[in-house]
């Protein structure tokens, strides 16, 4: 790798392992010798986290925008922390803005122009060098997430309120592949002669994609 620093994100639907890729991505990236920390969004453990858990949850229902925007404030309170860290070294983001703009064109076109609007030219965030889309049949995600821990924001349930609605997880998915195209993310399929990737070759994919662009 020739540069130094950099913000990669790794996105992708629920259980598609953007979590353990990041944490992966980081460890290999220090062994190159190279500064990296690793950050997920969003901070459930933030104000506007624990908001967003119990709109996941489904105690509260904002409107479409108000929801987005809790997504933009909760990331914008973490800018300075990320430009900080980006003066240091590379930064593996599991989920950023482009989950927002993604989750949000799902339920209504357009909305995704709208939220990279705010986050990026409003609230000046910083932007990726590289994003890569993890793809997975949701049929494969969802056995997964059965034998996921539960999450904390979920507070005993398996799934929260987008997980359980198949029919938004494929608009999801459909929505990063349109949007992959057009803004030209990357894509590593995790499914490949009709079984899930283990994590080492999915990793290995993602390697082999730095190694080339950065």
């Amino acid at each position: 790798m020739r540069r130094d620093n950099g913000l990669i994100v790794i996105e992708g639907i629920d259980s598609s392992g953007k979590g353990t890729q990041a944490e992966l991505l980081c460890r290999w990236m220090r062994k190159q010798g190279k500064r990296c920390s690793s950050i997920s969004f969003p901070q459930y453990d933030s104000f506007f986290g624990r908001i967003i858990g119990r709109v996941l949850r489904g105690e509260i229902n904002p409107a479409q925008k108000e929801f987005a925007m809790l997504y933009a404030l909760d990331r914008f309170k973490k800018a300075e922390w990320l430009r900080e860290k980006l003066k240091e070294g590379f930064v593996v983001c599991d989920r950023y803005v482009e989950s927002n703009m993604t989750y949000q064109e799902a339920k209504k076109e357009g909305m995704a122009e709208w939220v990279e609007k705010i986050e990026y030219s409003y609230f000046k965030m910083p932007k990726p060098s590289i994003v890569i889309v993890l793809r997975m049949p949701i049929r494969e995600s969802q056995k997964l997430m059965r034998g996921r821990k539960t999450k904390d924001y979920l507070k005993g349930s398996v799934r929260d309120r987008n997980e359980s609605n198949m029919q938004f997880l494929e608009a999801v998915d459909r929505a990063y592949a349109s949007l992959a195209k057009e803004k030209g993310w990357l894509v590593v399929d995790e499914y490949a002669d009709g079984r899930v990737l283990t994590i080492e070759e999915v990793h290995k994919r993602i390697v082999g994609i730095l190694k080339e662009r950065l």
